[in-house]
């Protein structure tokens, strides 16, 4: 089961990863955010009169932090870190869910990759996928031990999406 579990990790590893075009944004405002605080105004385009909500402020604080440190493969490797999250909850899910079904893990994992390989992206939404799959690994583990404390983190994981990537909330009640 191991190996079904790190064959989509590693398979993974070998696409080829660059900073998305969103990226630059996002590192531009993160980068704002640290050093000027939240903008209220659109300052980084020719609409500088405009008013915005920075959405995904906490996301571009990381991208800020992790390609100043860490350059730009410390962003993909950030990538590679969700990515591998996401798997191991894909395939803990898989087992609760099946009872340990060897067939039913393997199709998982194949499927997850293939899903979400091409969504495994320098933006926002690296975080938003990997939060719904805790998500729905807390509501699974409730579901199957009818232990309240699995519910516990559901308010914590709401409050990270909503800085994050807010506009993708509401995912967690679907």
């Amino acid at each position: 089961k191991a190996i079904i579990l790190a064959l989509p990790i590693i398979i993974s590893f070998f696409q080829v990863r660059v900073l998305d075009c969103d990226f630059y944004f996002l590192y531009s405002i993160g980068d704002y955010i640290v050093h000027h605080g939240f903008p209220f105004t659109d300052v980084l385009s020719m609409h500088s009169s405009m008013r915005i909500v920075v959405q995904q402020w906490l996301s571009s604080v990381i991208f800020y932090y992790v390609y100043t440190f860490l350059g730009k493969y410390g962003v993909i490797s950030l990538v590679y870190i969700c990515n591998t999250v996401i798997c191991y909850f894909t395939y803990r899910i898989t087992v609760l869910i099946s009872k340990n079904d060897v067939i039913a893990v393997a199709v998982a994992a194949l499927t997850n990759f293939f899903i979400f390989d091409a969504f495994m992206v320098t933006r926002p939404q690296i975080f938003t996928y990997t939060i719904l799959m805790v998500e729905i690994y807390l509501l699974e583990m409730h579901v199957q031990t009818k232990k309240s404390k699995y519910l516990i983190g559901i308010p914590v994981l709401s409050l990270l999406l909503i800085n994050l990537h807010a506009a993708m909330w509401l995912m967690l009640f679907v």
